[in-house]
């Protein structure tokens, strides 16, 4: 078969109800969906880091993603950093590539949970997006101390750097273009601070999701 041929073929098959599809990209889905294109994409990265401050960067921005997509299903981003300290993470045969590997199919999972909700009209289960996002977040976890640092400090200097990036505290299309990399990088290589507590903006108000059919 000729390549244009299967383009064809896939085209008359692929799911283009836009009317039944568009009512499924709601709020929630949309915090879903972001979150799972950050979390591919940062994990790409963490793979290229040449160092330790840009892979604690891409760990943060990871678990920025993740957190995200917990508050798109309605859970708290809540998990015990100790319990990731374990034979997994001082056993030399274990590193950085094939963590990222795990975590992906994980993320791989939650992909086709969504792909099924929003193309096919599947209900979404939230509890089995929660029992995967889990195990991403253990090992995610995990890297952090594989890189000699910890999940607190590598949240901390990410909360930092969005300090700096968005000093009146909430995203803007502008400012997420026009950052200032050079004090980002100074954030991001400098001695752990004090712990940064500041006033969350919820994109959306999160909700159980289910299938419009």
């Amino acid at each position: 078969m000729k390549t244009t041929d299967f383009q064809k073929g896939v085209l008359r098959t692929c799911s283009a109800d836009f009317q039944k599809i568009s009512p499924r990209l709601n709020e929630w889905a949309v915090n879903f969906l972001h979150g799972l294109c950050g979390m591919a994409d940062e994990i790409g990265e963490l793979l290229l880091a040449d160092d330790k401050p840009n892979a604690i960067e891409e760990l943060g921005d990871f678990l920025w993603y993740d957190a995200l997509s917990y508050h798109a299903i309605g859970k708290e981003f809540y998990f015990d950093s100790e319990s990731c300290i374990d034979g997994r993470y001082s056993d030399m045969k274990y590193t950085i590539e094939i963590d990222c590997n795990d975590i992906m199919k994980h993320v791989g999972e939650l992909n086709g949970m969504f792909k099924a909700y929003l193309f096919y009209g599947r209900e979404f289960d939230a509890e089995k997006a929660y029992e995967q996002l889990s195990k991403v977040t253990r090992i995610a976890f995990g890297c952090c101390y594989r890189i000699g640092s910890s999940p607190e400090d590598v949240m901390r200097k990410n909360q930092e750097k969005l300090r700096a990036r968005y000093p009146e505290k909430y995203f803007t299309e502008e400012r997420a273009n026009e950052r200032d990399l050079e004090k980002e990088q100074a954030i991001l290589r400098d001695k752990p601070t004090p712990e940064v507590d500041l006033p969350i903006k919820s994109i959306v108000e999160p909700f159980v999701p289910s299938s419009d059919e």
